[in-house]
């Protein structure tokens, strides 16, 4: 009986919580990426995260955001290729995007649910496989090696690490330190 209460009381909590809006959390737990922590500039296809100013392109690159959503097909690219990518990049009038580093783009991480770990009222259709080819490219290369990066997987928000030849998702960011 005791579990039966705690349970309603979850789902009590995560109803009438205000930053409980948005990201479908599993039963019982919240978001700690809610809605409420973006100002979502939907004309640009940008989200700021308020807490630590950082500017995030909304759609994955490869996809095009078109007011309301991201349409396209996602592109995979290497290491280099997406260094390059965010180096050339004039998205919404600015020219300082740039790949995030590891802790960044690990910020996105919405731990509350999977496939795909992230807030999808923010960045919507982020792909949702578990596999490390739907992963996100940090710009934080692994010291220990020459020839491998970290990466988020998209599906589970955890960590790894990889050749940089290999080929994975890439989110911009721009601003912060």
């Amino acid at each position: 009986m005791k579990t039966v209460a705690l349970i309603v009381s979850a789902l009590a909590a995560c109803a009438s919580s205000p930053s409980g809006h948005a990201s479908v959390c599993e039963t019982g737990y919240l978001p700690i990426n809610p809605d409420t922590a973006y100002a979502m500039d939907n004309v640009a296809g940008t989200a700021t995260d308020v807490r630590t100013g950082l500017v995030w392109k909304r759609c994955v690159e490869g996809f095009t955001w078109n007011g309301t959503t991201c349409t396209g097909t996602r592109a995979l690219l290497n290491w280099q290729q997406s260094l390059a990518l965010a180096e050339a990049t004039t998205f919404a009038n600015a020219d300082d995007w740039r790949l995030p580093n590891l802790k960044e783009i690990l910020s996105l991480a919405e731990t509350c649910r999977m496939d795909p770990a992230v807030n999808v009222t923010v960045f919507p259709l982020t792909p949702t496989a578990v596999d490390d080819q739907f992963a996100f490219w940090s710009s934080s290369p692994v010291v220990t090696t020459t020839d491998q990066a970290w990466f988020v997987r998209s599906g589970r928000g955890d960590t790894g690490e990889g050749a940089r030849t290999l080929t994975k998702l890439v989110r911009l960011v721009r601003g912060g330190g």
